[in-house]
């Protein structure tokens, strides 16, 4: 499923659901063509080092804006990004990360030789 399909599939059951949003989401001065690129847009507002990590409620979230606010609207300037998907996962990773044991400190061999027994000789 693409973000696209996803999108219009969460949208429009919320536009089933309230017949306020149904109003804005029919809105003809927006597009979904402009929703996608003011998501990316935002998304490239948080992104550190060009790459963001943004959850889908997130994005669902910015979506709903997008069709709530009539004053909000993408810059023009379209911003290459790749958007990809990632399985959610309610475990934590599978993956193993091995951290090497510290090594033991050799304890350093003392000579007892000339050390008394106290209690040797009982």
């Amino acid at each position: 499923m693409t973000l696209q399909e996803y999108l219009e599939n969460k949208l429009g059951e919320m536009a089933q659901q309230d017949a306020n949003f149904r109003e804005r989401y029919e809105d003809k001065q927006k597009s979904m063509k402009n929703c996608l690129l003011y998501i990316t847009q935002q998304a490239h507002k948080q992104a550190v080092g060009n790459c963001a990590a943004i959850s889908d409620d997130d994005v669902l979230q910015m979506a709903v804006h997008y069709y709530q606010e009539k004053d909000v609207e993408p810059t023009q300037e379209a911003i290459p990004a790749k958007v990809v998907a990632a399985p959610k996962e309610e475990t934590k990773p599978k993956t193993a990360v091995l951290i090497p044991k510290p090594q033991p400190k050799k304890a350093k061999k003392v000579d007892n030789s000339l050390q008394l027994d106290l209690f040797g000789g009982m």
